[in-house]
């Protein structure tokens, strides 16, 4: 079963349904407008206030209030809005036709910083957000929210529904998030931008794919430092950190929530990664799924690098290509790694990887935890094609029918520089 291009597809899919708006310059050197109530909060939504500057002075609470997004697609918000360490209580939005939904809806060339959304309720179409629906090239820091965000399409995010070119910093929320596709607990979608010290705790759910505990999808894109606690439930691709990436890098990061697909590709950390680097990152929760479900992640395409991380979870796969850190790794290296999970399969089943194929490479790894199924069972990799093992070992039993082996279950075609230092050869 070979589906990666489906995966492929996911990853670029929304970045460029929707049309970016137009850029205005705001006058930094005006002095700020300064915000009290809650008619002037919505006094910035007017084409004539929206290049402005603004200070926040104090607690507003929303409540009872009939709330419009700041900004849209054709008139964005491009100013600056300081919380001044402030908060903005009960914000609500209920309209399952709208789409570029939160406090603002659409921002371009905008800072935001030091402010507090409590308990927000939105369910809109799409590119929501607590904060912001669609941010492009802007920046927001030091702020967090609470509460509900709910979506019927896509790029839905518990603090941003999709940000291109932009960056967010010492951030966090703590907002269940539901979706249709490219869902995440922090951001729904990003392109070309930036993520550092920031973490979401909400859980995520979606109907289809790309969903996260962090962010649903990455393009072109770099996070670190930062971290997902809830847990991710979907039909199709889901990962604890992030739901698929591209081109992209995380480091210093992590997951502890756990992973749930009805159909294919699950991560404790990563569901789908192609062409993207991961390091110094780790899993703690389970992952349960039917095809290509890993410990840390689903599946590993296309020149990816997974290095110096690891898994604790327990994998469960209810058919192919399952291990306690990834599925299945196409033309993928992971380095100085591991994984403790207990891993139960069909086939292809490895205590480390599932299946490795086209020249994908493993050095200086172990895996700890048993590797159970039927064909192909192997304590560290159930089934290799093509691929390199360097000084790694396996620690854990293997179960199966067919095709057991203590550290690799099958290998077909050539397969070079196997290490030395394994710990369990035999068949158990």
């Amino acid at each position: 079963m070979n589906r990666k291009i489906l995966f492929s597809t996911s990853l670029i899919l929304l970045f460029f349904v929707l049309t970016s708006g137009t850029a205005f310059a705001a006058d930094f050197s005006a002095d700020p407008v300064l915000i009290s109530t809650f008619s002037e909060l919505m006094e910035i939504n007017t084409a004539a206030n929206l290049g402005k500057n603004y200070e926040l002075m104090n607690f507003i609470d929303a409540e009872f209030e009939i709330f419009t997004p700041i900004g849209n697609l054709a008139d964005p918000f491009t100013g600056t809005f300081n919380g001044k360490g402030n908060t903005i209580s009960n914000l609500t939005f209920i309209n399952p036709t709208a789409g570029y939904v939160g406090l603002f809806g659409c921002t371009n060339g905008a800072s935001i910083s030091n402010l507090s959304l409590e308990n927000v309720n939105f369910e809109a179409h799409g590119a929501i957000g607590s904060f912001v629906g669609f941010a492009e090239t802007s920046n927001i820091s030091n702020s967090n929210a609470t509460g509900n965000v709910e979506g019927t399409l896509g790029t839905i995010g518990g603090f941003a529904g999709r940000i291109d070119n932009s960056s967010i910093s010492k951030s966090h929320a703590e907002v269940n998030v539901k979706g249709l596709q490219s869902v995440g607990g922090f951001v729904g979608a990003m392109l070309d931008s930036n993520i550092s010290e920031s973490y979401s705790t909400g859980k995520v759910e979606g109907a289809w794919d790309s969903i996260g505990g962090f962010v649903g999808t990455m393009f072109s894109s770099n996070i670190s430092e930062s971290y997902a606690t809830g847990d991710a439930e979907t039909d199709f691709q889901a990962g604890g950190f992030a739901g698929a990436i591209s081109r992209s890098n995380i480091t210093k990061s992590y997951a502890t929530g756990n992973v749930e697909i009805i159909d294919i590709v699950a991560g404790g950390f990563i569901g789908y990664m192609e062409r993207s680097n991961i390091s110094e990152s780790y899993a703690t929760g389970n992952a349960k799924g039917g095809d290509y479900v890993g410990g840390f992640a689903g599946l590993m395409d296309g020149e990816s690098n997974v290095s110096k991380s690891y898994a604790m979870g327990d994998v469960e796969g209810i058919n192919d290509d399952v291990g306690g850190f990834a599925g299945w790794l196409w033309n993928a290296s992971i380095s100085e790694s591991y994984s403790m999970g207990e891993v139960k399969g069909n086939n292809r089943v490895g205590g480390f990887v599932g299946y490795m194929e086209f020249e994908s490479k493993i050095s200086e790894s172990h895996a700890a935890g048993n590797a159970e199924g039927n064909d192909k069972i192997g304590g560290f990799v159930g089934e290799m094609n093509s691929s390199f093992i360097f000084n790694s070992y396996a620690m854990g039993d293997t179960v199966g029918e067919n095709y057991v082996g203590g550290f690799v279950g099958n290998m077909t075609k050539r397969v070079w520089g196997l290490s030395s230092s394994i710990l369990a050869l035999q068949a158990k």
